[in-house]
């Protein structure tokens, strides 16, 4: 066994610890500078100017791929990044932080529903099993039997966060097969 993939494999562990980090505190960053009276989509200028800032090093190190495929970068741009943090930081402007990040995490139950009525493709029992369970978790944390007024805009602006959510993991699904429509 080498020592690189061990390498790799720490590294990729701290990237992936940091954007953790990064995500999970972004509601809580942005909390402060709405409630200042700052536009939700300047927020998520901030926050997407700040990753481009902290992050070119890596894109330029990494070129090639912008290179050779950059509509599915622009793609990863738009959806993801800029779309998931608009979304998000508009619906956090209207509702509780908890609640929004809860409604955005309905991505993947998003992605497994676009398999299973665009696609066709056969949903196995476990992952229908998890998306019963995220939404009556979904649904036990938000104590929906207690009467809890939620702005109907802000759960909207959280759904398409979640759709965008979504749509970031069926553009790396594409990037995996690699279609000849994103070269």
């Amino acid at each position: 066994m080498s020592v690189r993939p061990v390498r790799h494999r720490a590294s990729g562990l701290v990237f992936a610890l940091a954007a953790a980090l990064a995500f999970g505190g972004a509601g809580v960053a942005a909390r402060p500078l709405l409630e200042a009276g700052m536009d939700p989509l300047h927020v998520t200028w901030l926050r997407v100017a700040g990753a481009a800032l902290v992050l070119s090093p890596v894109a330029l190190a990494h070129w090639r791929l912008p290179g050779r495929r950059p509509w599915l970068v622009l793609a990863y741009g738009v959806v993801p990044m800029a779309g998931v943090q608009a979304l998000y930081f508009a619906a956090v402007a209207r509702i509780p932080v908890g609640v929004a990040l809860l409604i955005e995490f309905l991505g993947p139950v998003l992605v497994l529903v676009w398999f299973r009525l665009v696609r066709r493709t056969r949903v196995s029992p476990a992952a229908a099993v998890g998306v019963v369970l995220a939404v009556a978790g979904l649904g036990l944390l938000l104590e929906v039997w207690s009467g809890m007024r939620l702005d109907p805009v802000g759960v909207g602006l959280a759904l398409g966060a979640a759709a965008a959510q979504a749509g970031f993991f069926l553009l790396s699904d594409a990037r995996a097969g690699t279609p000849n429509h994103w070269r």
